[in-house]
């Protein structure tokens, strides 16, 4: 990985065995890390499921938003990788008798990961700066990976809220999940209110939707390189 994505400076790893017995489980939409949390970059599934067929559910699926949701059968032997930080992702529920995988969480090297302040100056600054260009914000400026990740859980929060009812028993931890939920989906909103109207705009532009396919970011140079 680090011979083609030089840029990641990938150098350590956390191996986590899961086997999961019973029915219905399953996990809400989230991201496995926070931008300046930990060094956390990749995230690879492999699934140990001989026994799995299609009506076991269990499927993990990703939100490349603005891109459509994809689900992936978790299939003996498939490895799936996804970016830790930027990737929202969920399990949907099983009704497996048993269910196994193997999460191995790639990080960065120490003098490559920034700190949670700075983190949040920069997603700050991002955020900023996007605002400033109000109904006149260009596609790319959303696109900034700290407000695109941002903007995910604003765009997707009726299926995130979903989520996170299936994942809950009925009871006060489900309660609690949601309100805090609620509450962060209302400041989201409240912060991007000038420009949403400006993202439904381009997300209706044919052109912007052409180039769905082909933009990608560089976080260091300002270009689209990478997605998610």
């Amino acid at each position: 990985l680090n011979e083609h994505m030089p840029g990641l400076d990938l150098e350590s790893q956390t191996l986590k065995v899961q086997h999961n017995a019973g029915s219905g489980g399953c996990f809400p939409i989230h991201f496995d890390t926070d931008p300046g949390l930990d060094g956390r970059a990749l995230t690879a599934i492999l699934y140990l499921n001989e026994q799995w067929e299609p009506s076991h559910g269990g499927h993990i699926t990703l939100y490349p938003w603005p891109h459509e949701k994809v689900e992936i059968e978790p299939i003996f032997g498939r490895l799936v990788m996804f970016s830790s930080a930027h990737m929202p992702h969920r399990v949907t529920p099983s009704i497996a008798t048993e269910r196994q995988c193997l999460t191995v969480w790639i990080s960065r090297s120490v003098a490559s990961t920034i700190g949670k302040d700075e983190a949040k100056a920069m997603e700050k600054n991002a955020v900023r700066s996007l605002i400033a260009q109000g109904d006149m914000a260009s596609f790319k400026s959303f696109m900034h990976p700290l407000c695109r990740r941002l903007l995910a859980k604003a765009i997707l929060s009726e299926e995130w809220e979903r989520s996170i009812v299936e994942a809950h028993d009925e009871g006060l931890a489900r309660d609690a999940a949601l309100m805090s939920f609620h509450n962060n989906v209302l400041v989201l909103h409240k912060i991007f209110k000038k420009v949403l109207p400006r993202l439904e705009e381009h997300m209706t532009d044919p052109n912007v939707i052409r180039k769905l396919t082909s933009y990608k970011y560089d976080g260091e140079k300002g270009e689209e390189k990478l997605v998610w």
